[in-house]
């Protein structure tokens, strides 16, 4: 049996099938889980569904039962992911963990730009022999900084912020739901949390009669045994925004090749490294979300019984008011296999 002598860089690309509503992805790949501590316990956790490939929350909307007076209450019954990509609201899919039961779907909320990447919970605590309703609203901060608080009731307090999601954004949901309770007293919603993706090449898009620096920084996702959960990085850049993941449909990466911008002179903008691709070991190719300008040279040598595991840029500096490149190179160390 073959072990890795560390983590190699692992990418997989999923085929899935899409709704434009309640697309059920349960299996993308995710670096890690937003959880607060406020949340309440009855129910169970309810299947995790995931944005599309690619895809990160952009917006949400909310479902909330109105107050029933001196019926039972349940306030926030159900939270419903808006995703996008590239943040276009033009065409986006929606992920529910869990619909719930009772109540109106809100209008969405977005962020007027970026992502979602972390949230605050409000929860109502156990009201013994009274009427609980658990969760009663939800806010959510975006990775230009905003917060968007849904349209749920007022019981409870909030709690303190969850994790936040570094590299990326929200790009999945999972709910602890209460069934119904026939004559009981129904919570519905008790807690959720989020699943965080991240992105992996810095693209400054093109700038006009500005600084063009094109491709900042690339970074590897590392797995071992399909655990896709490191991240590594030589340099993050300085300019751009980061694309989103992308993976091999099995295998490891082994191999690459650069476009890159020759020389102009000393009066022109240079740009220095614009793109890459990457061969997985199952020899299917993989081309990033660079800009255009330049071509492509020639592949690297391959990495053999192995694969990349580790990552070495050449950055310039930032220059002023002189011309910045940025990335100007790369170089890619491989690991091998070990036999057990």
């Amino acid at each position: 049996m073959e072990s890795l002598l560390r983590a190699v860089a692992v990418l997989a690309v999923l085929f899935l099938g899409l709704f434009q509503q309640g697309a059920v992805v349960a299996d993308r790949p995710y670096t890690s889980v937003l959880t607060v501590t406020n949340g309440q316990r009855w129910g169970t956790w309810r299947w995790p569904e995931m944005c599309p490939d690619q895809y990160f929350a952009i917006g949400f909307s909310t479902r909330v039962e109105s107050r029933q007076g001196d019926g039972d209450d349940t306030a926030m019954n159900g939270i419903r992911l808006i995703c996008g990509k590239d943040e276009d609201q033009s065409s986006t899919y929606t992920v529910e963990s869990h619909p719930g039961f009772w109540g109106d779907w809100s209008s969405p909320q977005y962020c007027p730009s970026g992502v979602l990447t972390s949230f605050q919970l409000r929860v109502e605590g156990n009201q013994g022999r009274g009427d609980d309703t658990t969760a009663n609203n939800i806010r959510f901060r975006c990775s230009s900084n905003p917060v968007l608080e849904g349209k749920g009731l007022d019981w409870g307090e909030y709690g303190g912020w969850s994790q936040d999601c570094v590299n990326g954004g929200i790009c999945g949901i999972e709910t602890r739901m209460e069934d119904q309770q026939g004559g009981g007293d129904d919570t519905a919603l008790n807690d959720v949390r989020f699943r965080c993706c991240d992105r992996t090449l810095q693209v400054e898009p093109k700038q006009g009669g500005g600084d063009d620096t094109a491709l900042n920084g690339i970074r590897l996702i590392c797995g071992k045994d399909g655990d896709r959960t490191h991240i590594v990085e030589s340099h993050p850049g300085f300019w751009g925004e980061w694309s989103n993941p992308q993976y091999c449909p099995g295998g490891v990466l082994t191999s690459f090749q650069l476009r890159v911008a020759t020389l102009r002179g000393i009066f022109a903008d240079d740009t220095a490294v614009n793109n890459i691709k990457f061969r997985c070991s199952n020899g299917h190719e993989l081309e990033g979300s660079g800009l255009d300008w330049g071509g492509y040279g020639r592949w690297s040598q391959d990495c053999g019984n192995g694969g990349i595991c580790g990552i070495e840029t050449k950055m310039e500096a930032r220059q002023g008011k002189g011309d910045d490149t940025a990335l100007n190179d790369v170089r890619f160390i491989c690991c091998g296999r070990s036999q057990k």
